[in-house]
């Protein structure tokens, strides 16, 4: 024991150091405390006195674990959490670097590394909350290896039960893959406003290869679908969000559905304040409505946490700089930013949109999905004067899928560029939708600014 206790200790010295010099501790003290034992995050997994979960995904895993620890925090409970997005092995190394002790740990896992996690920390819950392409194939090569490494994850914790969105087809392609582990589907129940409102290159079904048909399409590939070559089908939804209406800046929904598994539970819950207007949220809601059930938080607690969740991480966070409302979000691949596109189109009063990206070293140079960000649907409020803005390191590939949209767009690399720009007696609410490498820097930007 000796071994991964030092490496525990040196982990610590190197997250204490890095906290000094006013820099956030993610994954390099878990690199540091892993090169001194390959296998600390098993001697680890031990501090976890009643339930892991892991939680993985393309879109919303930071946003879903983050919730998932306020939930369980407001409900009495200690918890270890990553909660600055570190994902790799080593974000979750560092996450369960104290020498305390907690009952709960929220992890949030990038998907390629659930095969390293889970079969050392075995959780009770692996929330599985979607799978798109876009950026994934520039990072991975297929969505072939994505299925196969989240499949090798569940493979290696069989005990673990899979909490997964049932309207994803390539969810479904890792249970095909992992058939062993017990799931619990959840879903949009019934057609919503946005059902279809964005483009659809089509889906493949998990099993066979052909194209899937749909009887009702949320975005992307979500929805229920089946396979008319083979004839799979989505998954029958153990627990549903329905009943959803859409308020200003916000959906209110009801959320009904039991499972059997775990001694047997029921998540039902009436007018649940959605703090956003963008259907993601409402799958990430469901996963955290699941997992806080199973672990006994309260209904009530879930409703007001969820209700008035602000991430303070650049996901969905307001800021004010000199009287004009500001929000950011993060989006890293068509869907995001379509998502994102779509959330900012509803806002009533004039505002402006500013996309900022910065170098995503995993692309390699190769920013071509950025073709299938659909500005185009920025037409209209462009037309009617809404001011577009993009920028960042890599502003290129941004100005030439506009430029092909026909929507003018003006450059500005700083949130302070396009305030600069802006009417400072407008009144516009500023939507700042940056990736993932842009976010950090525009969210500091921004404090510093709202100073």
């Amino acid at each position: 024991m000796a071994l991964p206790r030092f490496a525990c200790f040196a982990g610590r010295a190197v997250r204490s150091l890095e906290h000094a010099l006013n820099k956030q501790a993610g994954n390099f003290p878990g690199v540091v405390a892993k090169r001194i034992d390959s296998n600390v995050l098993t001697y680890e997994a031990q501090k976890i006195l009643d339930t892991a979960v892991v939680t993985t995904g393309t879109n919303g895993k930071t946003t879903t674990n983050n919730l998932l620890a306020s939930c369980m925090e407001a409900a009495g409970n200690e918890v270890f959490c990553n909660r600055e997005g570190s994902n790799l092995e080593t974000g979750v190394i560092t996450a369960l670097l104290d020498k305390r002790k907690a009952p709960f740990a929220l992890l949030e896992c990038d998907e390629m590394y659930t095969r390293f996690v889970l079969p050392k920390v075995h959780p009770r819950l692996f929330c599985l909350l979607n799978l798109f392409p876009g950026d994934q194939i520039y990072r991975f090569g297929s969505m072939e290896r994505i299925f196969d490494a989240v499949a090798d994850a569940c493979n290696g914790s069989t005990e673990t039960v899979l909490v997964m969105n049932g309207d994803d087809p390539n969810c479904r392609a890792v249970t095909v893959r992992a058939p062993q582990n017990a799931c619990i589907t959840f879903g949009i129940e019934g057609a919503c406003a946005d059902d279809g409102a964005d483009t659809f290159e089509g889906a493949t079904c998990p099993s066979c290869g052909a194209a899937l048909g749909y009887s009702l399409r949320h975005y992307g590939q979500l929805g229920r679908w089946t396979c008319p070559a083979c004839g799979e089908t989505a998954p029958a939804l153990d627990v549903t969000a329905r009943n959803i209406r859409e308020q200003d800046g916000h959906y209110i929904i009801d959320i009904a559905g039991s499972t059997k598994l775990l001694g047997g539970c029921t998540f039902d819950v009436a007018d649940v304040t959605v703090p956003c207007t963008g259907l993601y949220m409402v799958y990430n809601v469901l996963a955290v409505r699941i997992a806080t059930a199973l672990m006994g938080c309260d209904a009530d607690t879930f409703k007001r946490v969820v209700a008035t969740f602000d991430p303070k991480n650049g996901r969905l966070q307001s800021f004010e700089v000199a009287g004009r409302p500001i929000m950011t979000n993060m989006a890293k691949n068509p869907v995001g930013f379509n998502q994102n596109i779509h959330m900012a189109l509803k806002h009533t009063n004039p505002s402006a949109i500013a996309f900022l990206m910065d170098d995503m070293v995993e692309c390699n140079g190769d920013y071509s999905w950025v073709d299938g960000i659909e500005f185009s649907a920025l037409a209209e409020t462009a037309l009617a004067g809404t001011p577009i803005f993009y920028g960042g390191e890599i502003a290129e590939p941004l100005k030439r899928a506009l430029d092909a949209a026909k929507i003018p767009a003006r450059r500005a690399d700083k949130v302070a560029d396009v305030l600069a720009a802006l009417d400072s007696h407008d009144g516009r609410k500023l939507f700042v939708i940056a990736n993932y490498h842009a976010l950090e820097r525009v969210c500091h930007e921004l404090e510093g600014l709202a100073s």
